[in-house]
């Protein structure tokens, strides 16, 4: 069981940030996925029943495609497309909570901003090594997502009457996404509390799952039946497998931003297998992402590759070609031994 308790006097003190501040921003990582999306409007929508007004959502670049079923999704400020919108709402904030990221690099092209940016900085998160820029930190990367963290620290702040029903369900997604429908990161009897809570406020789980997880585009559908059958690659002897997919073949699927999400735990539901790495081609480096199961701990592996996370679920990325990429990965396997890191 997960012992977390957030910090009384810390839980205070924000709490007296919030009732002085009139505007707010509310800024997530690169690549937004479910938890850095439904954390943030979830708090936000929070916030805004506890009757503030001037709330601005920002993201570095854009959402995926199936998470505009959360209410407010089309209001987030996406940087990317609006920069100079993006970064005034920073520079003109009295108080930045940063959800779901643990230091200034993690946000890409609005890291300027942020770090320039005169308003307190809160920290809302669940990753390991928080950086020391903020005024308060919330960090307890025990927990299953931010998302299941923005609850407890509404709880903490006595601000539960605040959750709304588009709240709940903001809130759910972000959990559900981050545990792949509890199959990962869940194992803490008080997660069923908190899920139940927001149950109780109206969120639709069984929507939620359908919403997220299955209303797939053709090509997406398509793209994991390519993968499965001519891109996995197994290492039986060290218990992992791999895949790599080129810009060119993320455009033969006419990949859209998200489509590739869960790709990487796919391979982890064949026997034997407890780690597996994701390569992708971006436009300026390659993206990895890593899953594994069980104490095999794939932020080890990802900080060869300037990344990290959590145990079960990392990323990094390497500046090259897909091919160099693949030569370095299986160089560190062949060399990496995972009981080192077990636990007794």
């Amino acid at each position: 069981m997960t012992a977390v308790k957030i910090d009384s006097s810390q839980a205070t003190a924000l709490r007296r940030m919030i009732d002085q501040a009139e505007s707010i921003a509310l800024v997530s990582h690169t690549a937004p996925d479910g938890d850095s999306v439904g954390s943030s409007i979830g708090f936000a929508e929070i916030l805004k029943g506890m009757g503030k007004s001037r709330i601005s959502v920002i993201v570095p670049d854009s959402i995926p495609q199936y998470l505009y079923c959360i209410a407010e999704a089309d209001q987030v400020i996406i940087h990317e497309n609006y920069p100079e919108k993006a970064e005034t709402a920073l520079y003109e904030a009295d108080l930045i909570f940063c959800m779901d990221f643990n230091a200034p690099h993690r946000v890409a092209g609005l890291r300027s901003a942020l770090e320039n940016a005169s308003a307190p900085k809160v920290l809302v998160d669940h990753h390991l090594y928080p950086a020391d820029i903020f005024a308060l930190c919330f960090s307890y990367p025990p927990l299953s997502s931010t998302s299941e963290l923005v609850l407890r620290l509404t709880k903490a702040m006595d601000m539960a009457d605040s959750l709304s029903q588009e709240a709940a369900t903001a809130l759910l997604t972000g959990i559900l996404t981050d545990t792949g429908v509890f199959s990962y990161n869940s194992s803490d009897p008080e997660l069923y509390i908190i899920v139940a809570d927001l149950m109780r406020a109206g969120a639709d789980k069984d929507k939620i799952i359908q919403n997220t997880f299955q209303e797939n585009s053709e090509g997406k559908m398509r793209m994991q039946g390519y993968v499965l059958y001519e891109k996995m690659t197994l290492l039986p002897e060290q218990g992992t497998a791999y895949f790599t997919l080129s810009a060119e073949e993320l455009k033969r699927f006419d990949s859209r931003t998200g489509d590739t999400d869960g790709l990487a735990n796919m391979p982890l539901d064949i026997a034997g297998i407890e780690a597996v790495c994701f390569l992708r081609e971006d436009k300026e480096q390659i993206k990895l992402s890593f899953r594994s199961t069980g104490d095999y701990p794939v932020n080890v592996l990802a900080e060869n590759f300037g990344g990290g996370g959590h145990k079960n679920a990392a990323g990094g990325e390497f500046r090259g070609s897909l091919q160099e990429a693949t030569d370095k990965l299986l160089q560190l396997w062949r060399d990496f031994n995972p009981k080192n890191y077990r636990k007794n």
